[in-house]
């Protein structure tokens, strides 16, 4: 009797899986990862909560942020408009985002930009120090400096630092820290 056992137990053993099952549970991973990488990437750079809007009169907007130039860091890039969509923040690949619903230069309050965390792109924020210069330019080809006044690392959380402000102020972040789990954000007042 316990020759047979054996033989049963070591004949289950040797058992190889048929490649149709191989391949249905390797698909069946391939997607849960391919699902969650598209779920990350549409949330990698938005906050929790979506802030409130700039107050839109298409009359007295000031121009659209065009290029962004820090000369520190050795970038010039260009500016184009996005949202916040489903509570996800768009990004624009290859370029800088601006959110739309945030102030404009010249409009007294918070100019919210944000890019991934590539070097080519926002990935060398944290070299900015106080006092360093941002030069944005508008469509209208006006240019308007800002000094770097702080840098901190927040949670998605934490949006203090994009809200409306009563004042000038301009707010880059890109992601930070362990799976991009949190952001650096650097604000930058204009130069009177």
């Amino acid at each position: 009797m316990k020759s047979k056992k054996k033989k049963f137990w070591y004949k289950l053993r040797r058992r190889r899986p048929q490649p149709a099952v191989v391949g249905f549970w390797f698909g069946i991973v391939l997607v849960i990862i391919s699902a969650s990488y598209i779920w990350y990437q549409r949330r990698v750079l938005s906050f929790h909560v979506v802030p409130a809007s700039f107050d839109d009169q298409a009359e007295f907007r000031q121009p659209q942020p065009a290029t962004i130039k820090i000369a520190k860091l050795g970038l010039e890039l260009p500016v184009t408009e996005t949202w916040i969509e489903n509570g996800v923040w768009q990004i624009a690949d290859g370029q800088v985002s601006h959110l739309n619903t945030s102030s404009r230069p010249g409009e007294n309050s918070n100019i919210v930009m944000y890019s991934h965390n590539q070097q080519h792109l926002f990935g060398k924020l944290s070299w900015l120090e106080p006092e360093d210069e941002i030069v944005v330019e508008n469509e209208a080809g006006l240019a308007r400096t800002y000094l770097v006044k702080q840098k901190q690392v927040v949670t998605p959380n934490d949006i203090q630092l994009v809200l409306p402000t009563n004042h000038e102020l301009l707010t880059l972040y890109t992601c930070t820290g362990l799976l991009d789990q949190q952001r650096l954000v650097v604000q930058a007042e204009p130069i009177n």
